[in-house]
């Protein structure tokens, strides 16, 4: 909203999403992305302690606060989700006092808080979370298919249009929090996680197509954009 006001009065204005021009009708604006921490532009291990295996990997989290919807769909599911061998990285927000009975268990592991979240989304199979700008911008980022699940009583329901911006490219699955359902969640798990034989190997042809479909949402590199900008306006003035 300030930036709708005053916007105007700079010289430029950088834009994190090629969409939110259109909010911005009387600025001038250049489309960079958004940087992130360091982590994020280097390649991290996976932590010791995530579950071993061969499954496929989850990493599911409601921002530092947590989110109760995500947490409690995950709960309801979980009996599902250890009979398919899903390994499952669940951070559940400092504010979230959830007794999961499979905390910690071999396939499950919970955290209220972790540091080493650029670990874990680059090297997991798919991200269920909010979709916050910050997290959408570490998912183009790292390439990672997802499934989000917008809060619905964010301003302006910013949220759901964060989550638009991967789901119209294919990349993620956009969820209703008000119209989901235990089944329609571990339904859309099973279709992104269907094996096929493709080339005589066992492929999972959906979330392949995802992944393919994020490559094309990182195309900029916005570290370098915005330094390049600092440095002619340097110049010039």
């Amino acid at each position: 909203m300030v930036t709708q006001y005053f916007g105007f009065l700079c010289n430029y204005v950088l834009l994190g999403f090629k969409k939110t021009n259109s909010y911005l009708r009387n600025c001038k604006t250049i489309f960079t992305g958004t940087p992130l921490r360091k982590q994020f532009y280097k390649s991290n291990p996976l932590p010791e302690w995530v579950p071993k295996g061969k499954g496929p990997l989850l990493v599911v989290m409601g921002g530092s606060q947590g989110a109760k919807a995500i947490n409690q769909i995950l709960y309801d599911s979980l009996e599902f989700l250890m009979k398919k061998k899903f390994r499952i990285v669940h951070i559940i927000g400092e504010c979230n006092k959830y007794s999961f009975k499979l905390k910690n268990s071999k396939n499950y592991v919970q955290k209220k808080f972790t540091n080493e979240i650029a670990g874990l989304i680059q090297n997991c199979d798919l991200v269920i979370s909010r979709s916050g700008a910050g997290t959408i911008n570490e998912l183009i980022e790292t390439e990672k298919p997802s499934i989000l699940i917008p809060f619905p009583y964010s301003k302006n329901n910013h949220q759901e249009k964060n989550a638009l911006i991967l789901a119209e490219s294919g990349g993620s699955v956009l969820m209703n929090q008000n119209n989901i359902s235990k089944e329609v969640f571990e339904k859309t798990l099973e279709r992104i996680f269907e094996i096929k034989l493709k080339n005589g190997k066992n492929n999972y042809e959906i979330l392949d197509l995802m992944k393919k479909n994020m490559r094309a949402n990182n195309q900029i590199k916005s570290k370098i954009k915005i330094k390049n900008l600092i440095n002619y306006f340097l110049k010039e003035f």
